[in-house]
């Protein structure tokens, strides 16, 4: 028995029987970003059940594997969050943090690439006038929180974002970077709410919220190799 729990294990550890994944951190970064929400403030009250959340911005640089694709002339790249409306809200109470959460679904997060620079926050459309060249669609639910640590808590904990929320790539003409066997990659968009950076009244006048910041990280399937019933048990000779 214990030597079958052995090849088991193996098994699972074998290349052949990879299940996890490799991730490209920092694929998308976005700085300059506004989000449209409940008008008591983002994300410190709870959503009102179907209302929706819009979130624009610009982003400010990309990674792997998409960087080589931006061009080396003047440009600009936007994103757009939309098409999402609140199915839950609520009171959590964590370890080190409390609160509000409202639980967003159906949303779809695009970037764009811009070689007419135009981006206004006044006018969300200016934000998709460029080449549509990534489409993320939502699978779970896009979860927004004030989760910051209380003081007596480990500082580790300072890094849990505000919003956090699994996406599948879908569309878009870098989709190629990002799709294997006709899957999309599995990609997490995280977001925190800056502090102590107002919305100016003319944001506050467009509907705006609350400023944000945060990233996408891409996470790509390990690649598999068939492995043969023989070759394990050659391993234990």
């Amino acid at each position: 028995m214990k030597t079958a729990i052995s090849l088991v294990l193996l098994l699972l550890a074998l290349p052949g029987f990879a299940s996890a994944g490799t991730t490209y951190p920092d694929a998308v970064t976005f700085e300059s970003s506004y989000a449209i929400g409940p008008p008591m403030g983002f994300p410190y009250y709870p959503g009102i059940i179907g209302s929706p959340l819009v979130i624009v911005g610009v982003v400010s640089s990309v990674g792997a594997p998409f960087a080589d694709l931006v061009p080396a002339t003047p440009h600009e790249l936007t994103f757009v969050y939309e098409n999402a409306t609140c199915a839950e809200s609520g009171y959590y109470d964590g370890s080190c943090s409390d609160g509000n959460y409202s639980a967003y679904q159906g949303g779809t997060l695009s970037i764009y690439l811009d070689i007419t620079p135009d981006a206004d926050f006044t006018t969300t459309g200016t934000f998709r006038d460029g080449e549509l060249v990534l489409v993320i669609a939502q699978q779970w639910p896009f979860v927004t929180k004030g989760d910051d640590p209380q003081e007596a808590c480990p500082m580790v904990e300072e890094d849990n974002p505000d919003l956090n929320g699994t996406f599948v790539c879908s569309g878009g003409s870098w989709l190629y970077r990002v799709i294997s066997g006709g899957q999309g990659f599995v990609s997490n968009f995280n977001g925190e709410v800056d502090r102590g950076d107002d919305v100016s009244p003319q944001l506050e006048a467009a509907g705006y919220v609350a400023r944000i910041h945060g990233g996408i990280d891409v996470i790509a399937p390990v690649a598999t190799q068939p492995i043969t019933w023989g070759r394990v048990k050659s391993m234990y000779r």
